[in-house]
């Protein structure tokens, strides 16, 4: 064959192939290296395009140059209200998991809190590594306008506004599946609010792994089911200082909404869980200690410097679903790994710390107790009986100081009889299994 027909060939073959999608990239910084107006987005730069050196003065026009598919990168700043304008595309700041970078890449609705308006409105894109704030909405998914949507929301902070997100729209045609995953949300009316009430299959949200905070634990909710059809996994969130803390408004679908409620600690609520009964009667029940939810301080740094990172000794540490399997790349809100120590931890940050109920420098979640080895040496001896002393408690009140916290592990090792506490009556089972 010669030269010219393989090359013929060739470009036939290029030709003939399908096109791929080319996906673009846009800078937003409001003081770009040639804006001469730094911080006014009046005065731009001329030459800006959304690259690197020339990058747009505010994150709008970044995404009204982008096409599905696209990425527009936030620099540090303050930037007005964005809308995604329904298109698949990705919003973020420099370094989502770094919460300074996190916490100097602001969306904001106004210069105070509880401003007007919804400060981000979503699509089926996602926002990654923002703060939001002073609003009515901080980030909503749906509205009559636009329609509803699946966005996914990671890595940001929610602060200052009515709502911390929100959706609503009168109709949708189709069911949603939003992601709200690893942020940390505060509110005055309500934290996550599923607000859809004419939804053609629900709104099957995922909402994990996020504290969701009020101002104000006499008022407000931190989630709440405003819809019939909807069916959201709820699990390892951190839910406090609401009026209600889980709100069912309609009791529809009630008993499948409670079994999607996983390895939550819904705590320091005036009301933790509530539901409206038939005839809107408030029917108030409680989760605690059924399906690894626990109700317990979560041991926060510094809340009121809002540093929601976990002390030792945290009853979240290590709490999380033992079978919690992290999507490819997710990691926790300082972008590090998402499960250390064999088990999750329950809110946004995985901790260094690790239980160790048993005291033999392994943690608890990556060992398996047998029944009578309470220290997981292999044997049962005079230490395990140290052991059970600790963990005994009495019919219904496990476990007792100075074992606290340490639950899973005494019920590992002593419940013989399997009814959820360590008595006098599992002494006897433990005594046969003496030197073994």
């Amino acid at each position: 064959m010669s030269k010219a027909c393989a090359h013929f060939g060739m470009l036939l073959v290029l030709l003939l192939l399908p096109s791929v999608a080319q996906t673009a990239t846009f800078y937003a910084d409001d003081d770009g290296p040639n804006d001469p107006g730094p911080g006014n987005p009046l005065v731009s730069d001329p030459l800006e395009d959304g690259s690197t050196d020339h990058p747009f003065d505010t994150v709008q026009e970044a995404i009204d140059a982008s096409t599905n598919g696209d990425e527009v990168i936030v620099h540090p700043g303050t930037y007005d209200p964005i809308d995604f304008d329904s298109k698949n595309i990705l919003v973020r700041s420099l370094d989502p998991g770094d919460p300074a970078v996190v916490q100097t890449t602001i969306v904001s609705g106004g210069s105070s809190p509880y401003s007007s308006g919804t400060v981000v409105m979503a699509s089926d894109g996602t926002l990654d590594g923002l703060t939001v704030r002073n609003g009515t909405i901080g980030v909503s998914y749906a509205d009559s306008e636009r329609g509803a949507y699946s966005p996914t929301v990671t890595h940001c902070v929610i602060t200052g506004c009515y709502y911390g997100i929100k959706g609503y729209v009168h109709y949708h045609p189709a069911s949603i599946a939003p992601i709200f995953r690893n942020n940390v949300i505060t509110g005055r009316l309500g934290g996550i609010w599923l607000d859809h009430q004419a939804i053609s299959g629900g709104v099957h949200a995922q909402i994990q792994n996020n504290v969701i905070i009020g101002i104000d634990a006499t008022f407000g909710r931190g989630i709440v089911y405003r819809m019939h059809e909807s069916l959201p996994v709820v699990t390892q969130n951190i839910i406090t200082d609401w009026d209600k803390g889980i709100d069912l408004v309609y009791s529809s679908l009630a008993a499948q909404r409670k079994a999607l409620m996983t390895y939550n600690n819904v705590w320091g609520n005036t009301i933790d869980y509530h539901e409206n009964g038939g005839g809107g009667a408030p029917q108030p029940f409680d989760l605690t200690g059924q399906q690894g939810n626990i109700s317990a301080d979560p041991l926060w740094q510094d809340e009121s410097g809002d540093d929601y990172h976990l002390l030792d000794g945290s009853p979240c540490i290590d709490a999380g679903d033992p079978s919690f399997s992290a999507v490819i790349g997710e990691t926790d809100f300082d972008g590090e790994d998402r499960v250390r120590n064999c088990s999750v931890d329950i809110g946004p940050d995985e901790s260094p710390f690790y239980r160790d109920c048993n005291s033999n420098s392994v943690p608890d979640a990556c060992e398996v107790i047998s029944p009578g080895d309470f220290d997981a040496d292999s044997d049962v001896d005079l230490d395990d009986y140290r052991g059970f002393v600790d963990c005994l408690s009495g019919p219904g009140t496990l476990p007792a100081p100075p074992m606290a916290g340490c639950t899973e592990a005494c019920l590992a090792a002593f419940d013989f009889d399997d009814d959820q506490d360590v008595d006098a009556r599992d002494f006897a089972a433990l005594q046969a299994l003496f030197g073994e």
